[in-house]
């Protein structure tokens, strides 16, 4: 798996601080050894907590027939060109395939981590991809003066639909994509799964990746030895070879 390469703020790129890079490196690398985790075992379909079904009943459309739409660049692009229509949100997701909580490899790749401040790092989603919901917009053009005539004032801009010789609206080529952190919400909204939440066991590991590697630092005030781990859960061992690096 290629390895996820932090992020750091404005603040932090500009001014380098070698106290600040100090103080977050141990955070840094935790957070990758998470991360490159979390992608792993969502992939496979895996989850902090069970995933709530697909709902069987569509609250869109029609009161007397209502329906789950998807839009038309959606349908192209998981190959079911035209159908755009389902009954249901089960019926749909049956229909090509996926399981709750299903994430596609193009989110799980977003996955990131940056500082938060000068002492941790966070993870989440970043930037944006195609969704259900993604729908191609019309055009717009300024509709009005930049420059008032009498005044000379500058005018506050006003926009209308741009439209062919026909009259017809214009749309952009390609359909406006949704932010990967949004995505992410909606998942949890519906099937109650945080893709990012860490489970029990997974926060254990993580705490004893750290500890192994700080027993040499705690040896003495605890008075016994505390073995490294080289075996056990992949997360820890993960962590522990980081922070050793």
């Amino acid at each position: 798996m290629i390895e996820i390469v932090p992020r750091f703020s404005k603040a932090i790129r500009e001014d380098p601080d070698p106290r600040v890079l100090a103080r977050l490196e141990r955070p840094i690398k935790i957070a990758q050894a998470v991360a490159k985790h979390l992608s792993s075992r969502i992939k496979r379909g895996r989850f902090a907590t069970p995933p709530q079904p697909y709902a069987t009943r569509a609250t869109a459309g029609p009161k007397k027939r209502p329906r789950y739409y998807i839009s038309p660049a959606y349908a192209a692009a998981i190959g079911r060109p035209g159908e755009t229509q389902w009954a249901s949100s089960a019926e749909f997701h049956a229909a090509v395939g996926a399981t709750p909580g299903n994430t596609s490899s193009a989110l799980i790749q977003t996955i990131g981590i940056r500082n938060n401040g000068r002492r941790g790092a966070l993870i989440e989603f970043r930037g944006s991809s195609l969704g259900s919901r993604s729908v191609k917009r019309a055009r717009r053009k300024r509709s009005n003066e930049k420059y008032d005539a009498q005044t000379g004032a500058k005018l506050k801009a006003e926009f209308a639909i741009r439209r062919d010789d026909k009259g017809r609206a214009v749309y952009s080529k390609k359909a406006r994509k949704a932010r990967n952190q949004d995505k992410a919400g909606i998942v949890f909204r519906h099937l109650r799964i945080a893709l990012l939440q860490l489970s029990g066991r997974e926060r254990d590991a993580v705490l004893q990746g750290f500890v192994a590697v700080s027993s040499g630092i705690v040896d003495n005030s605890l008075g016994f030895k505390i073995r490294p781990t080289e075996r056990g859960h992949t997360l820890a061992v993960d962590v522990a070879r980081r922070l050793r690096a």
